[in-house]
């Protein structure tokens, strides 16, 4: 039964390793980047976490903040990786919003932030739902900018891509 257990634990290991290696182009680095790059589209992204329904990862923190050329805003967690989604969906109001779905995760509630940021002007996560957190995010003018998706060690982080022509070069 150890084994198993010891095999198991090592299984979950390998596959969070090679989720963060396969990530890893997504951004975040602290090199130069461009924000045009390949990373930054307006499609459906995702990935299958580690994280489970019955060890699922604990949300500690939302935050935004503003980086040259783009805005980021960072879901801190403990334990293994969630599941996530991130797409564009049709407003109530007009337009697009952001949406990142977390999966199999526990949160404390809902969570509000004012930004007023070039790319992001709020965002709102919605009570967590059978192991399932919906964050929205109000982009400027409604309109669908381009966005990347990464991982930090315990992080999740979305970055979207300041309106206007990109910029060719940011830094950390």
């Amino acid at each position: 039964m150890f084994r198993a257990a010891a095999r198991s634990a090592r299984a979950g290991l390998l596959l969070v390793l090679v989720l963060i290696a396969g990530m890893a182009g997504c951004g975040g680095t602290g090199r130069d980047e461009t924000v045009d790059g390949p990373e930054w589209r307006t499609a459906v992204r995702g990935a299958v976490g580690a994280a489970t329904r019955a060890a699922p990862a604990r949300l500690t923190g939302m935050d935004v903040q503003e980086r040259a050329g783009f805005d980021r805003i960072v879901i801190a967690f403990d334990g293994p990786l969630p599941g996530s989604r991130v797409s564009y969906t049709p407003a109530a109001a007009a337009g697009y919003e952001l949406t990142i779905r977390l999966e199999h995760v526990r949160a404390a509630g809902p969570g509000a932030i004012d930004c007023g940021l070039p790319a992001i002007a709020a965002v709102h996560r919605a009570p967590p739902d059978n192991g399932r957190v919906l964050t929205t995010v109000t982009v400027a003018g409604g309109t669908r900018l381009p966005f990347r998706i990464g991982i930090t060690l315990g992080s999740f982080y979305v970055d979207v891509a300041h309106p206007g022509p990109p910029t060719r070069r940011w830094s950390h």
